[in-house]
């Protein structure tokens, strides 16, 4: 492989997101979080999401369910290294 690979060489581009920004009651700013699974809840969907939670002096890693409507996608595409 050369330092411009081909088209064949390249990771097929996700079908889904699995990075999201988790919007947080009360927080300053969102988190960065990553997917781990999917459930319906009623009429919406929840997803388990696992983020830091760096609002406290000791930051805790948090793994909760999350209402869909409180999360935005990250779309990364890992042929794009941004070099």
């Amino acid at each position: 492989m050369g330092a411009n690979p081909g088209r064949r060489d390249a990771w097929p581009r996700p079908r889904r997101a699995r990075f999201v920004w988790v919007r947080a009651v009360g927080k300053q700013h969102p988190r960065p979080g990553l997917i781990v699974a999917w459930r319906r809840h009623g009429t919406s969907w929840e997803a388990l999401v696992t983020y830091l939670d760096d609002s406290k002096r000791d930051p805790q890693l948090v793994q909760r369910w999350v209402d869909a409507r409180q999360m935005s996608p990250v779309w990364a595409d890992p042929n794009d290294t941004g070099w």
